[in-house]
């Protein structure tokens, strides 16, 4: 999406010498929206509103005024100004300690640097995405719902076109005329809001909605396989991270948008539908609204597991074939709408509103003039979003042991536990219970230099090698990278039109009550 190519680059970011950027001057008129923006876009201030908060689905309290004690003792002036600075720095201090706890737990992907070149090559060059061994399917989340849902369209919209502005390809020093990236800054945000989507439907797949990020690493296969779906948007083009920027840029170059462009929504939605179908593992299909129609028989299409290669020569075993059955995977529903020209029209407020009550919603990627956002909620008329312009280094991808034998490394599925049963929130603050014990400095010079932190491995009972290795293999501090601790608003009148929105839906039940909420709004 169109933008000057400085203007998400935060001051004191040290970037790569790889890559040179082109700096260009901003027009009035982007030089007025990065301004509106710094000031739009600044951690949202606790407003006190007291209507209740909508996360993907996940209804919590608003503001609730604490309740008033007496003291037994007076406490001493100087003891009350520094509680008082030290609420003010905490950064859950005035939120809602469930609410704050599920809006940290949304994986957040951002800008990152430092990271292997993405070349000017076609996805088919790279290895086939792979994983060993692969997640094991998730459990059933209820019956099936009942037939009878008829065929035809289910959204009848439009579509947001892709496309944007054209990047120059960068020479990479010390390698001739070979050209590429080793950042994503200032092109690469509906590519990082696209990711957040998917991840945060990949974690409500295989871990449950319920699932919260705990204070420490466990030594659980829970844990494990969080671990194991962050590897999978680690920055690199190895065949273990299937979602990497590497993939994205790839898949959207096949759809007709080069790499170094501005993704549109319908392209990210297209990259994603690309990357996930070759990708087995995850247990997912994506259905794309395509003109700004979605028909039933492409959802029960995507639902079905993958045809084995053996059976792709008959015609018979054509996984395209329209179908009336659900199959055994979940699918992604992604819609790409365009809600007015330059504003969101306001006739639509209340129905984007209405979106992040849906309990198959995973948000919306896009929606944010100049850039992108991913927005995970709403309040009243504000919606809650993760920003993707902070630039980090590249989290490297450490591969985990190659198992001894097949048979040593099978897993048994993961059923959702409720983080929350094991952590209380109500006897300790929220930000504390987000923070690893110990200096989070110490964690901050190991991943600098590139150690892992000195502490003693976890160690669960039932875990393979391969599960300890994600428990223990990054440290504290570049997990944090991934979740987002500063709570942000934006008001819906300050919403671009062109958006992505993600729904998710397990089995066929759940399908159709999509179906039916959508026809009430």
């Amino acid at each position: 999406m169109p933008l000057s190519a400085s203007s998400h680059l935060p001051t004191g970011v040290d970037e790569p010498p790889a890559i040179i950027e082109h700096r260009l001057s901003p027009t009035p008129l982007e030089a007025a929206r990065i301004a509106v923006r710094f000031l739009l876009d600044s951690d949202a201030q606790p407003d006190r509103c007291t209507d209740p908060i909508w996360i993907m689905g996940v209804q919590h309290p608003g503001y609730e005024s604490p309740p008033q004690t007496s003291p037994i003792s007076p406490t001493p002036k100087s003891n009350l100004a520094k509680d008082g600075r030290e609420r003010e720095r905490d950064p859950a201090a005035h939120w809602p300690p469930i609410f704050y706890q599920d809006f940290t737990s949304r994986i957040w992907l951002t800008y990152r640097s430092q990271f292997a070149p993405i070349r000017d090559a076609s996805l088919a060059a790279l290895a086939p995405p792979s994983l060993n061994p692969p997640l094991p399917p998730p459990p059933p989340i209820a019956e099936s719902g009942e037939g009878g849902v008829g065929e035809g369209r289910l959204w009848d919209m439009f579509l947001a076109g892709g496309g944007g502005v054209r990047r120059a390809w960068i020479p990479i020093s010390g390698v001739g005329a070979e050209k590429g990236w080793t950042s994503d800054t200032g092109w690469g945000c509906m590519h990082r809001t696209g990711q957040s989507l998917l991840a945060n439907a990949l974690v409500c797949v295989h871990l449950g909605r319920e699932w919260r990020r705990p204070p420490h690493p466990l030594p659980t296969a829970e844990y494990a396989t969080y671990v194991q779906i962050l590897t999978w948007f680690l920055d690199t083009p190895a065949p273990q991270a299937p979602f990497s920027v590497h993939r994205m840029a790839l898949a959207g170059k096949e759809l007709g948008t080069d790499v170094g462009c501005w993704f549109g929504p319908s392209v990210a939605a297209g990259a994603m539908r690309t990357l996930v179908n070759a990708f087995p593992d995850a247990h997912l299909g994506v259905a794309v609204a395509t003109d700004g129609c979605l028909y039933q028989s492409e959802v029960f299409a995507a639902s079905l597991p993958p045809v084995s290669v053996s059976h792709t020569a008959s015609p018979r075993h054509d996984q395209h074939e329209q179908t009336s059955v659900w199959g055994g995977r979940a699918v992604l529903v992604l819609v790409g709408l365009r809600l007015g020209i330059a504003d969101v029209n306001p006739i639509y407020y209340e129905t984007i509103k209405a979106l992040f009550a849906f309990p198959q919603s995973v948000g919306i990627a896009g929606g944010r003039p100049s850039s992108s956002y991913y927005f995970v909620g709403s309040q009243a008329d504000s919606l809650f979003y993760l920003d993707p312009h902070h630039v980090r280094p590249a989290v490297p991808f450490r591969a985990p042991p190659h198992p001894r034998s097949p048979g040593a490394l099978a897993t048994g599925p993961v059923s959702p536990v409720p983080l929350q049963k094991q952590v209380s929130t109500s006897s300790a603050s929220t930000s504390s219970l987000l923070r690893s014990p110990g200096s989070d400095r110490e964690d901050d010079k190991d991943t600098a230099s590139g150690r892992l932190p000195s502490q003693a491995p976890a160690r669960g009972p039932g875990l393979d090698a391969v599960q300890e290795h994600r428990i223990n293999a990054y440290s504290t501090a570049e997990l944090k990278t991934f979740h987002c601790e500063h709570v942000r608003k934006l008001p819906l009148s300050g919403l671009d039109p062109s958006m992505l929105l993600g729904f998710l839906c397990r089995d066929e039940k759940e399908w159709a009550d999509f179906r039916r909420r959508v026809s009430d709004v």
